[in-house]
C-alpha cells in the first residue's frame, strides 16, 4: 500500500491499471503524470466511459499501448448471463450479441 502515486514506481513495470473511478467524471484529473509513462508499460484503464480517458488519451500520445475496460464488460457480462440464467446458448455467440448492441448504442466500430 502506498499513500502517493509516486510511491508506485511505475519507472520499472510493465503494466499499469487504473481501478480506481478517477476518471469517470470529465472534471477528474488524470492521477498519473506524463513523465511517468514511459517504456514499454501497458496502459488499461477499467473504465470504459468516457473513452478515451484522460489517462488513456496520455498513454496514447506518449504512443504507449492501452486499452479501456469495455472488453472486460462485454465478456464479463457474457459469462453472467450464461451463469445466471443457465442458457444454452454458446458464449462466442453473447459476446458477439453484446458487441454488436455496442455498435448500434454508440455509432463504433470495436470489433
Amino acid at each position: 500500500i502506498v499513500d502517493t502515486v509516486e510511491e508506485l514506481n511505475i519507472s520499472n513495470k510493465d503494466l499499469l491499471v487504473n481501478a480506481t473511478p478517477v476518471g469517470l467524471k470529465d472534471d477528474d484529473s488524470c492521477l498519473i503524470d506524463e513523465s511517468m509513462l514511459f517504456g514499454n508499460v501497458f496502459v488499461y484503464d477499467l473504465i470504459y466511459n468516457p473513452s478515451p480517458t484522460k489517462l488513456l488519451s496520455l498513454a496514447k500520445d506518449k504512443g504507449l499501448r492501452c486499452s479501456d475496460g469495455l472488453g472486460m464488460l462485454v465478456y464479463q457480462g457474457a459469462f453472467s448471463f450464461i451463469y445466471f440464467t443457465e442458457a444454452l446458448i454458446p458464449y462466442a455467440k453473447i459476446v458477439k450479441v453484446m458487441w454488436n448492441a455496442i455498435d448500434e448504442k454508440l455509432g463504433k466500430k470495436w470489433l
